[in-house]
């Protein structure tokens, strides 16, 4: 067993942000040969369809597997989790340029492409060596929309990963670096020398400028946050290390390729080369200098060199945000992977990213700081009887798992308005450890934050409040009726009860400090305040919907949606009362409506609870489960 200062490194998680709307919709399948002798011969073929109803244009995006350009398309793992190295380019590209130039495919609904990738340009398979190896593709495409917004799309995978065995010799030769005293041009005219040389010079002033600004501000500036975030000293040293590597080198000296003809690339780089820049069609189009100029170019494609700090293409363009017409198309895929070297059970926590029911998994603001509302379900789930039911997912090392959340389901955008959004993420997981016991791990973050425009219509409707006279039950069957009619009688006794004790007792109790923390008169108010709503409300007159499958929830509720209740596959074979019981579901759920006090899940389960309470009694008072864990009040507490 491992600790949890080690588990700690074992989950990498990784979250983007996506704009899927029922058009467009694409399809991408990676084919070839099972086996092969040499690397040079270990090809793939990319199939891309567009599976929608209307015709696309779908951008040559050269890291995507539209673009037969050697870049790192693909993630490719042999038997034991192994990668090949990535020994192929980085390329300078700006989609709205490229969207400009007609840089795109045309597929008409149900058409589709083929394009051949030779795996041995980008990838050196020396490390991994020889054996089988399972072949995916990067799904993410950019289509060029009706209004000539650039949105991104993430293609279906048609089929699972394409397996290959690998035979023979594992590398090709890269480029060697050619750096010369003065400039040295390939296929380059008279004209693109002249151009060639007057960027260089000012590149090398740009460098110079941006290293002296950098040594000379050594605190956050609007200049430094703007393009690199948050100012902190270790970034700063970071960028002033790039900068001081890219000013040391002589852009004169450099060799200059012009053979590349791709019109929608500025230009690329074999990392590993340094000095040598291969310059493409949207380069010769471009302004010396200025927002993506041929100088701004050589900058770019300098700071790619691995002796530079070798920067990677995370986002292209300025804004570098994807732009979401209409909010019920802002989604996000959360992928999480095991980093370490064994198998891992992650539990499936309806508050984390392995779920994608609508609960708060999010941190959303805007450039103001402003944050949507959370109009998402609240959920009582019990952690270790999930475990013991097998409500996990299994990761093997080197393994990953991909959840689409769809954000509109969960928050409501109406308050913050239209514009850019920054999008976090929770990285707590819940393992389960070869004791079978619970143990908390933090992900490392592969990308602090997503960042992603919205426009158009910024919420979709709500459940409507069902609330009646009588129980009324949604696809529930005469003898879960039953059930429920037994549970909301016994909520309604546990609601009474628990009030009573309260008023009863108006100082420090084992019950009360137990569940809610240090007896504090306010504390005691707010709780007393809680079961009196509670106790005021009529589980008989509820609404019941007994749609929900899901085998590891108990039941979930829509907080503004007052005395609507959720009921799922958990609730069902707990007891009627005591602890987890069926009357205490009910009023952990009742607990949350707002009219109720609308109380959080800031911990599951009784430990954790009573760990709360001695934790952070201000959270205790406000946590569902302590507030059914008193009412329950099993063993008695006095």
């Amino acid at each position: 067993m491992f600790s949890n200062t080690l588990r700690a490194t074992f989950i990498a998680l990784t979250s983007l942000a996506i704009a899927v709307s029922a058009s467009p919709s694409l399809s991408l399948k990676v084919s070839g040969v099972e086996s092969v002798n040499n690397v040079e011969n270990f090809k793939v073929k990319t199939t891309i369809t567009n599976t929608g109803a209307e015709t696309v244009k779908v951008l040559n995006d050269p890291r995507g597997a539209l673009s037969k350009m050697p870049t790192d398309t693909f993630t490719i793992t042999n038997t034991k989790g192994d990668k090949p190295s990535f020994s192929g380019i980085k390329v300078k590209y700006v989609p709205s340029t490229a969207a400009a130039a007609g840089s795109f495919t045309v597929l008409a609904p149900g058409q589709s492409v083929e394009v051949e990738h030779s795996l041995a340009e980008a990838y050196n398979f020396t490390a991994p060596g020889e054996g089988a190896y399972d072949i995916t593709a990067n799904n993410l495409f950019y289509v060029v929309d009706e209004s000539s917004n650039i949105v991104p799309v993430y293609a279906q995978h048609d089929s699972n990963a394409h397996k290959a065995k690998l035979s023979g010799r594992l590398a090709t030769p890269r480029p060697n670096s050619t750096l010369a005293k003065r400039a040295s041009f390939v296929s380059c005219s008279s004209t693109r020398q002249t151009q060639l040389n007057t960027a260089a010079s000012s590149a090398q002033s740009y460098a110079a400028l941006a290293l002296s600004y950098l040594n000379s501000h050594t605190s956050s500036t609007s200049r430094f946050t703007t393009w690199f975030g948050t100012y902190t000293s270790a970034h700063h040293d970071t960028v002033t290390s790039h900068f001081s590597n890219i000013s040391g080198g002589s852009y004169s000296s450099f060799t200059y390729d012009c053979t590349c003809t791709d019109s929608g690339t500025y230009a690329y780089v074999y990392p590993g080369t340094y000095g040598t820049i291969y310059l493409c069609g949207a380069f010769w189009n471009a302004p010396n200098t200025g927002t993506d100029s041929k100088a701004g170019t050589l900058i770019h494609e300098a700071s790619h060199f691995t002796r530079n700090g070798g920067t990677q293409d995370y986002v292209y363009g300025q804004s570098g945000d994807p732009a979401v017409h209409n909010v019920e198309n802002f989604k996000v895929k959360t992928i999480i992977t095991n980093t370490g070297n064994e198998t891992l059970k992650v539990l499936n926590d309806p508050r984390g990213t392995l779920s994608n029911m609508p609960t708060n998994t999010f941190n959303i603001t805007n450039e103001q700081g402003d944050q949507p509302s959370f109009r998402g379900i609240k959920i009582k789930y019990v952690p270790t009887n999930a475990a013991k039911s097998g409500g996990y997912t299994i990761l093997a090392p080197g393994q990953s798992v991909e959840v689409e959340h769809t954000l509109s389901d969960a928050y409501d955008f109406a308050t913050s308005g239209q514009g850019s959004y920054e999008i976090g993420v929770s990285n707590l997981f819940h393992i389960i450890d070869s004791f079978s016991k619970i143990v908390p791990m933090y992900a490392k973050l592969e990308s602090q934050v997503h960042r992603a425009k919205l426009s158009g219509k910024l919420s979709v409707p709500r459940p409507t409040n069902r609330f009646a006279r009588r129980t009324n039950f949604v696809g529930c069957s005469s003898a879960r009726q039953t059930q429920i009619s037994a549970a909301a009688s016994a909520a309604q006794s546990y609601a009474a009860s628990a009030l009573t004790y309260l008023q009863s007792h108006t100082s420090t109790t084992k019950r009360f400090t137990t569940w809610f923390g240090a007896y504090t008169a306010n504390h005691h108010e707010v709780v007393v305040s809680h079961f009196n709503l509670m106790n005021s409300g009529h589980y008989s007159s509820f609404t019941y919907d007994c749609t929900c499958t899901d085998s590891n929830l108990y039941a979930y509720v829509y907080a503004d949606t007052y005395g609507t209740i959720y009921l799922c596959g958990s609730f069902w074979n707990a007891p009627n009362t005591g602890t987890n019981s069926k009357a205490g579901t009910l009023i952990h759920e009742s607990s949350h409506f707002t009219e109720n006090g609308g109380t959080e899940d800031f911990e599951y389960g009784l430990d954790n609870s009573m760990s709360l309470a001695i934790s952070n009694s201000d959270q205790a008072i406000l946590n569902a489960d302590s507030h059914e864990y008193f009412a329950e009040n099993n063993p008695a507490l006095s």
